[in-house]
């Protein structure tokens, strides 16, 4: 058989059913025996995690859900309410000045350190080795000036 928009099972004519417009050489084709099989096994998995029940293997412990919880709470409390972001936007640049690395700025704000990695890679700014020496190791007084500049 071959392959094509006209022969898949998820044609609805002028449109397709899985990617709303038809391509060449498409991803999604299938004939009436895998579209059932598909559609079988997006059942299964709606009925398993999404409103019905979670195997117990997969299910996480109560006492891990309640940690996690109080966890979270406890240091939403500790930002003072804030969401990350917003803490990350008023204090990360003072502290990333302060030449603090990812991980005590973490520390210091109760966020998670990859939160504050992201934030820093989205601002393009180098990471803090020890010593307070950036990874480059060619930055001069004028180019922290600059650095300052931008953050603020």
């Amino acid at each position: 058989m071959e392959r094509n928009c006209s022969t898949c099972a998820f044609d609805k004519g002028t449109k397709c059913k899985i990617l709303k417009e038809k391509i060449p050489n498409c991803f999604a084709w299938a004939d009436m025996q895998e579209a059932k099989k598909r559609e079988k096994a997006c059942r299964e998995y709606i009925d398993a995690y999404v409103g019905g029940t979670v195997p117990p293997e997969k299910k996480l412990p109560e006492e891990l859900k309640e940690k996690r919880n109080k966890n979270r709470d406890l240091y939403l409390k500790l930002r003072g309410g804030k969401t990350v972001t917003e803490t990350l936007d008023e204090r990360f640049n003072w502290l990333y000045l302060q030449g603090l690395s990812d991980k005590e700025i973490a520390k210091r704000l109760y966020v998670n350190h990859r939160a504050v990695t992201g934030y820093r890679n989205d601002k393009k700014l180098p990471p803090w080795k020890q010593n307070n020496d950036r990874s480059a190791g060619t930055e001069t007084v004028e180019s922290n000036k600059g650095l300052k500049e931008m953050l603020s």
